[in-house]
């Protein structure tokens, strides 16, 4: 028996770092999964392939879980572990990664590894949780490799559709679902846990500036939140730069994304913004009437366009065999 397991990407519309000082942020689970396979073998070793990072590491399944693991797949190690202990299990595992989310892109593929490693081994392990168990046991494995984590990504990518996330409590909104979003991929390769680094060390060196922007990112989000359940389209894209200005004073941002956010605006765009930690990885931009045009500004301002729906179903487990 085999079990497959898939969860998607994110976009972050709202509240990106400020989510970790206990503001809200407002997510959406996008159109770009990752898929993990997972099958229980003889013998006491773990071997994982993931076929977007191009590795393959065998690992003995004592070492998981004595061990926080550091390497390119230390989340795809940290899901496992995780999954013993909840299963009591410390048998032989095959797990094969592929995915159609780029890596390190802001779009939550390191979530959304996490997410399905732990759903497919759980389900060949025989034990289901519930999205929102799932949600936190995930969150648990970014903070065992990140160090922090807000819990907004895993969230995201278990529960699926648009969010309203604040201190791990959600709101299903049903809003937003109708937005036509282009992501721009930099190029550029971001790390969360340096770009969380990075604003917690400016908001020790200028709390008196740094500080009031958080606070000012809280209140963009829930006046997002307005504009989104009033159907007010034109002012989520308003916000969006708002918030794009924001993240800009945090110091997240990068020549290469500021000139993917300006190509965006210029080619119609109602609103874009870096999507993630930044430092790299992806923008977004609302593109109601000039979704082409929108996509070939980001590709000749040297980014990669891709446009994304919004998933609404999160995790999906299966069995075959």
């Amino acid at each position: 028996m085999t079990t497959i397991a898939s969860a998607p990407g994110k976009i972050i519309l709202f509240g990106e770092h400020a989510v970790v000082y206990g503001k809200p942020a407002i997510a959406a689970a996008i159109t770009l999964r990752t898929r993990v396979k997972a099958e229980k073998t003889d013998g006491n070793k773990v071997m994982i392939t993931s076929f977007p990072l191009k590795k393959r590491e065998t690992v003995l399944t004592q070492e998981i879980v004595e061990e926080t693991r550091v390497s390119p797949l230390a989340y795809c190690f940290s899901a496992v572990k995780q999954a013993y202990q909840l299963a009591g299990f410390e048998k032989g595992l095959k797990i094969e990664i592929s995915s159609s989310i780029p890596p390190d892109s802001g779009l939550g593929s390191s979530a959304a590894v996490s997410v399905a490693v732990l759903a497919a081994t759980l389900g060949e392990l025989g034990l289901n949780l519930e999205k929102e168990k799932l949600a936190k046991v995930a969150t648990q494995v970014e903070r065992d490799v990140q160090g922090v984590s807000s819990g907004l990504d895993p969230t995201t990518s278990s529960h699926g559709g648009f969010l309203y996330y604040k201190q791990g409590e959600i709101i299903q909104l049903g809003a937003g679902e109708e937005l036509r979003l282009v992501t721009g991929y930099s190029g550029q390769k971001s790390s969360t846990k340096k770009q969380v680094e990075l604003v917690k060390a400016r908001l020790e060196e200028y709390p008196d500036i740094i500080g009031p922007t958080i606070e000012t990112i809280g209140r963009i989000v829930d006046r997002g939140r307005e504009a989104l359940e009033k159907g007010e389209t034109a002012r989520v894209g308003r916000l969006m730069v708002m918030n794009q200005w924001c993240l800009e004073l945090l110091g997240v941002s990068t020549p290469k994304l500021r000139r993917l956010v300006g190509a965006a605006l210029e080619a119609g765009a109602e609103g874009a913004k870096i999507t993630g930690a930044g430092g790299g990885g992806s923008i977004i931009a609302l593109a109601l009437r000039s979704e082409q045009k929108v996509q070939k500004a980001i590709e000749k301002a040297g980014g990669a366009p891709l446009s994304v729906g919004i998933d609404k179903t999160g995790v999906q487990v299966s069995k075959i065999g």
